[in-house]
């Protein structure tokens, strides 16, 4: 056919034939089935084949009847039936000219032909060349529609047609057409819309519940968006504004010039920085939209190398002066719920430093980075992050504000934070010992037990217990010391460099009670005070004052050596009262071998240790070594001893009377070594 020369234009102009609706009808049927071939495509397109089919598919009216067909053309409705099959066939020709077809005999996909189409028509309506009913396309064509990822009205339609007539007109000198221009044809009606992944994000902001056609590709799309925005950002937009207002001692004129020109890139940095804002928040609010509608698509950033941008963003000149934190927050949040995402978050330690300065830079950002903060905390990264790097200090400034008003909903969620960070398994423990540099242990331990509000209440009362000591002073004075380490804390890492942060051996809101003894976190005056205090842990108090005991009895056998002749009473005393509130206890102690170590260190050698022995005597010897630990060698002779001690016979001989009753399976043993 082609070498028959004229066919093909005659053939494409007769679909302008508008008196002849057969011969358009016969054109556009031949043009379908010509573009079986890809040489007869090409010389099609260089015929200007588009400049023609495409108006026939704006002539389309979906409110038309169709009539009985035997009427004549061009008489009442028939002449608009009659230019509606004109654009259903204009539809199909073109499909198959592009290959964008889906028919059972394909065309060859034409490159030049498809990105054209995809220009002039936009990647969405030219994607519905390939429905078999073109009716949808045509209706949407000839219609007014914006949706996210179609915008289209009478704007679009008149610069599209314009825009044919032009290129209608710019024959070359051979009578061929070119696409080139076409490629590039961008409508000015949209030209002010963010495209991208082929949906408008401005519409999809205001319709987040649109189902995008390709959710995967469109999410892909915004976090590469994203990370271009970043990258490219005007890096020097910062320092333009700081030096703004610096000034010299050069000469007048000189000083008007740089004024000037100062002036000038003020104000093109401030668009700059304007036009980045924007698009950001545009990117940021769509990606949040997509990953709350299609949770499934966090595996598309949920590598490290995705996630950077999001990160990076916290980071931008104009990030401080917008809402870009709290919206990377949000899209953060969404992620953690993906545990792929969650890994690559703490793969990298200056994200999480990131997250944590937020909490002493950003007040606006203290909710979203907590809220983050707390999905990642039962990773290891974090807890180490928290008590190697300072993250403690940031969240307690949160928990305890020096003057700023911080709802108590935060606070509750920094003192929930803290908690899931002290109970991680493997850095846990660390986390703990840096708070208890901060706070009382009973302060811990309500941190460790929560809930979060328990914490702020506990904080915010004056306290007296045998766990717990605090008042207002010494949350004011913590308070005050925390503010100040985490703005030094926080000034040295902004420098750029992970600062291992040294903990405190002991905070100023513990100073009060430093020369108070305390064992197990238990304040021993206060116990004896009250002994039927419920505590939360008589176990660890039990062995943490039967280790002191015995160190402090101990330390007295070496001559010369100061020794507390008080603490080794108080510590005796306690631990009759522990064992009269909870008799239980007395088997632990015959479980982990006091008994024996207590004996050793209860000779004779002074009169304070006689009479910690004669406190130790009516519960330890009577209770916990007659009931758990009979049999060892030194109970019975050491009670023998004991009954010459002064004042020290009733307690001995009550020992004896318990452990030899007929209930102990050691009694015969006992009574043996009693005969010897």
């Amino acid at each position: 056919m082609l070498e028959f020369s004229g066919l093909v234009d005659d053939i494409v102009h007769c679909t302008e034939l508008e008196l002849v609706p057969a011969a358009i009808d016969a054109a556009l049927q031949t043009i379908a089935h010509l573009s079986i071939s890809s040489e007869i495509q090409n010389a099609l397109l260089k015929a200007g084949v588009l400049w023609y089919l495409i108006p026939l598919l704006l002539q389309y009216d979906s409110t038309a009847e169709e009539s009985d067909k035997t009427d004549a053309h061009g008489v009442g409705t028939s002449v608009q039936i009659a230019k509606n099959l004109h654009a259903v066939k204009a539809s199909h020709a073109l499909s198959r000219l592009s290959g964008l077809g889906d028919d059972e005999i394909p065309t060859p996909y034409n490159q030049a032909a498809a990105n054209a189409l995809r220009a002039l028509l936009t990647p969405k309506l030219a994607s519905m060349l390939k429905n078999k009913l073109a009716k949808d396309l045509l209706f949407t064509l000839n219609s007014n529609l914006e949706s996210p990822e179609i915008i289209w009205n009478s704007s679009t339609r008149a610069e599209l047609l314009k825009f044919v007539e032009e290129q209608r007109a710019s024959v070359s000198h051979d009578g061929s057409y070119d696409l080139k221009d076409s490629h590039s044809f961008v409508y000015e009606a949209l030209s002010k819309e963010l495209y991208i992944g082929n949906v408008y994000l401005r519409v999809y902001n205001d319709q987040p519940d649109f189902e995008i056609t390709e959710p995967e590709d469109f999410c892909l799309a915004l976090v590469d968006f994203i990370s271009h925005l970043v990258h490219n950002a005007p890096a020097a937009s910062m320092d333009t504004h700081v030096n703004g207002n610096v000034t010299t001692d050069t000469s007048a004129e000189r000083h008007s010039s740089d004024d000037s020109s100062a002036s000038l890139d003020g104000k093109s940095s401030e668009r700059e920085d304007l036009e980045l804002v924007k698009n950001l928040q545009y990117g940021l609010l769509s990606l949040q939209h997509l990953l709350t509608k299609n949770p499934n698509l966090a595996s598309v950033v949920s590598t490290k190398e995705k996630l950077l941008p999001l990160f990076e963003c916290f980071s931008l000149p104009v990030a401080s002066s917008s809402n870009i934190p709290e919206l990377c927050l949000l899209v953060l949040s969404l992620l953690t719920t993906y545990a792929p995402c969650v890994e690559a978050m703490v793969a990298d330690s200056s994200g999480l430093l990131i997250l944590l300065q937020l909490l002493h830079s950003s007040p606006s950002c203290r909710e979203g980075a907590l809220h983050v903060l707390y999905a990642l905390a039962s990773t290891p990264e974090l807890a180490w992050a928290a008590a190697k790097h300072g993250g403690v200090v940031f969240i307690l400034e949160v928990l305890l504000p020096i003057q700023e008003e911080i709802p108590l909903q935060q606070r509750a969620a920094a003192a929930s934070l803290l908690g899931k960070l002290v109970g991680q398994t493997m850095h846990g423990p660390r986390v703990a010992i840096t708070l208890a540099r901060f706070l009382p242990d009973g302060l811990v331990s309500i941190i460790r037990d929560g809930p979060g509000e328990a914490v702020v209440t506990a904080l915010e009362q004056t306290t007296e217990t045998p766990e717990l000591v605090w008042t207002p002073a010494m949350a004011a004075s913590l308070s005050a010391q925390i503010a100040t380490m985490a703005s030094d804390l926080y000034r040295e890492q902004v420098k750029g460099r992970v600062v291992d942060w040294d903990v405190p051996e002991q905070a100023s809101g513990q100073q009060e009670m430093r020369n108070e003894p305390q064992v197990g976190g238990i304040y021993v005056r206060l116990f004896l005070k009250d002994p039927k205090f419920p505590l939360r842990n008589p176990k660890r108090f039990l062995e943490g004052l039967l280790d002191q005991y015995l160190t402090s009895i101990a330390a007295s056998q070496y001559d010369g050596q100061a020794v507390d002749t008080e603490l080794p009473l108080l510590l005796s005393a306690a631990l009759v009262s522990l064992l009269r509130v909870y008799p239980a206890l007395a088997d632990h102690v015959g479980y982990l071998g006091y008994v024996p170590k207590t004996c050793v260190c209860s000779s004779p050698w002074s009169k304070q240790r006689n009479n910690g022995f004669r406190n130790l005597c009516s519960t330890t010897c009577a209770e916990a070594m007659a009931a758990t630990s009979v049999g060892t060698p030194q109970v019975v002779p050491l009670l023998m001893k004991a009954i010459g001690w002064q004042g020290g016979s009733i307690l001995a001989l009550e020992t004896l009377k318990r452990v030899v009753v007929a209930g102990n399976r050691a009694r015969d043993a006992l009574v043996a070594q009693g005969l010897k």
